[in-house]
């Protein structure tokens, strides 16, 4: 199949979008002290991350300084059909934050069953939006995704909520969302530096 030129161009367009903004072009005319005040993950990191600029030292620093994340999750569909590898898919994203907003690039396997042939349309990418707004000792967050199944002209939406806990630069989340018109619970270790 020939690879169409648009997920290439958004992908682009949305790095580009969130690279101006991380620079600060994006948040000149916000008050002093606009953001959350988390840190630099919009996933429920507690702020003792590094940014590009050292460690942030204030919530105005921290709003200002962009943060990276390694994220994995195991998300588990509520289809019931099939075994337990058929019913989840593995996946794993790196992603750049700031303030309460995270912007990540997601690999993943359309399966825990590797019994098949393993072919490239078995694989997906995935851009995600997340925002984060601290609820007591936790994080709630809302996520929107765009991706593609490799070598296939078949493109996906995922929308959802999730929660996450933090100890310094490790935090566990879990999640609900929809995922290709499927719903999806995923359990997930994060790391950021």
């Amino acid at each position: 199949m020939t690879r169409s030129a648009q997920p290439r161009g958004l992908f682009l367009a949305a790095l580009s979008a969130f690279m101006l903004w991380s620079s600060g072009a994006a948040n000149a005319h916000q008050p002093e002290g606009h953001g959350s005040g988390e840190g630099d993950s919009g996933e429920g990191d507690s702020g003792e991350g590094l940014g590009v600029d050292g460690p942030a030292s204030s919530a105005e620093d921290s709003d200002r300084s962009v943060g990276f994340y390694l994220a994995a999750g195991l998300s588990i569909s509520n289809t019931g059909d099939g075994n337990f590898g058929e019913a989840t898919y593995p996946s794993i994203e790196f992603g750049l934050s700031k303030g309460a907003a995270s912007f990540g690039l997601v690999f993943g396997r359309e399966s825990n069953d590797y019994s098949g042939s393993g072919e490239a349309s078995d694989y997906w990418w995935e851009l995600k939006l997340s925002v984060a707004v601290p609820v007591r000792d936790f994080s709630a967050y809302g996520l929107l995704g765009f991706g593609n199944y490799l070598s296939t002209d078949q493109f996906f939406i995922e929308y959802g909520l999730g929660v996450s806990y933090s100890w310094g630069p490790v935090s566990v989340f879990a999640q609900i969302s929809n995922w290709d018109g499927v719903w999806y619970v995923t359990p997930g270790l994060m790391l950021s530096f």
